[in-house]
């Protein structure tokens, strides 16, 4: 998961629930904005998104674990951090290959809260499992 542990949700059910595993928060975006139409034709492939933390704990747990679940673009439980949709096409990529599943929490984001239907446009990619929300 990408939250934060101990201020979010998943703090008040420790010990009830078993033990999620969680990387870093993304960095924050930069220069990227969600009005761009064309955002992902900026990302550099060595732009610093804060991956490496997700990568290094998906390589290395690999074989235990089912699926990554996160809200895409805006992180909404970690405080309205904003971070770049290249984090998600490094994600979505990483996932395919290790054969786990990839969830986007679009319920806050979705229905075209950031500009596009949904948050997963701006990085023009698609998750597995999309959990949607209207109210």
């Amino acid at each position: 998961a990408v939250c934060d542990p101990e201020r979010g949700m998943h703090s008040l059910f420790r010990g009830i629930l078993p033990e999620h595993l969680f990387a870093d928060e993304p960095k924050l975006a930069q220069q990227w904005r969600l009005r761009d139409a064309s955002c992902t034709a900026g990302m550099r492939e060595e732009e610093d998104d804060g991956f490496a933390s997700m990568e290094q704990l998906l390589t290395s747990h690999a074989q235990e674990l089912a699926a990554v679940i996160l809200e895409p673009i805006v992180q909404g439980a970690g405080g309205m951090r904003i971070y770049s949709p290249s984090y998600l096409v490094k994600l979505r990529a990483l996932c395919t290959k290790l054969d786990i599943l990839l969830i986007f929490d679009e319920i806050a984001t979705g229905f075209g809260r950031t500009g596009r239907l949904f948050a997963a446009e701006h990085a023009g990619v698609s998750p597995d499992i999309m959990c949607v929300g209207k109210a």
